[in-house]
């Protein structure tokens, strides 16, 4: 009686500590298998040559995540306070009515003839003679008329609006807005490199402006061509304060991108 009295008195803690076991064994066996799963999600597929649907193993501990698109990796490039509209420009001086009328004049018919060969202006003038006042308000007017592909006014007194490297990026972003075609374009584009902004500008002139327009100007100028004109497509593209960039070196690169992008480019678009 002594002995069945022992067991039945030591039968619960057998039992809880068999259990505890099994817990521990089966939180084992789901932590594993959730690593097995990351495992065939990422790596595994990579091996096998096919497509990894979930991210792109680039270097052992370095990983691009698939999930984020190629439009949010662009605006951690971009530079949001070189717009004409953002908040940080609302309170910078545009022309007042009656004036710089002529100059005003001649830089909206120049950006209306489509078909003259002219493809670029350059406003220049002295230090506070109204450059850039005279851009925000024709800038302003363009994008009001939906006729503005995008703009880029750089200044050392905003965040991020001296670094020439952001420029391209903060283009890219306004020609979605301005073509929403051509984001499955760029978005494939940024996806297929995920180094690409680590890339010379001409490389990010060329993938995410160039070929993004080549691939819609099919279309663009069908649809001009069947409405006799009426029906436009945004063609402005503005750059201010390009002495404001970071360094010499950096803005004579913008100058000769902007000229081999003009060369390349079908549509007839203003810079």
């Amino acid at each position: 009686m002594a002995d069945r009295a022992d067991v039945a008195e030591t039968l619960p803690q057998a039992m809880s500590l068999v259990g505890f076991f099994i817990h521990l064994y089966l939180k084992n066996i789901t932590h594993y298998w959730v690593l097995w799963n990351r495992w065939q999600r990422s790596a595994y597929p990579l091996l096998l040559n096919q497509r990894c649907t979930r991210s792109y193993i680039l270097q052992p501990y370095l990983t691009f995540d698939n999930d984020i698109s190629g439009v949010d990796r662009l605006h951690e490039h971009a530079s949001p306070a070189a717009l004409p509209d953002s908040s940080a420009r609302v309170d910078q001086p545009r022309c007042m009515e009656e004036t710089r009328v002529e100059l005003g004049k001649e830089l909206d018919d120049w950006e209306k003839r489509k078909t003259d060969s002219t493809t670029m202006m350059w406003v220049h003038g002295g230090v506070g003679t109204g450059k850039t006042a005279l851009l925000l308000t024709f800038a302003d007017l363009c994008r009001h008329h939906r006729r503005s592909v995008g703009a880029f006014f750089a200044s050392n007194r905003f965040a991020n609006c001296s670094d020439g490297n952001r420029i391209i990026a903060t283009l890219a972003i306004q020609l979605i807005q301005a073509f929403p075609s051509t984001k499955k374009y760029i978005d494939k584009a940024i996806h297929a490199d995920p180094f690409l902004f680590s890339r010379g500008q001409e490389e990010q002139m060329k993938v995410l402006i160039i070929e993004p327009i080549k691939q819609i100007a099919t279309m663009a100028r069908f649809l001009n061509a069947v409405t006799f004109g009426l029906k436009s497509y945004p063609t402005l593209i503005v750059i201010d304060g390009l002495d404001e960039v970071n360094g010499n070196d950096a803005q004579c690169d913008i100058i000769r991108i902007i000229s081999l992008a003009i060369k390349d480019v079908r549509l007839p678009l203003r810079q």
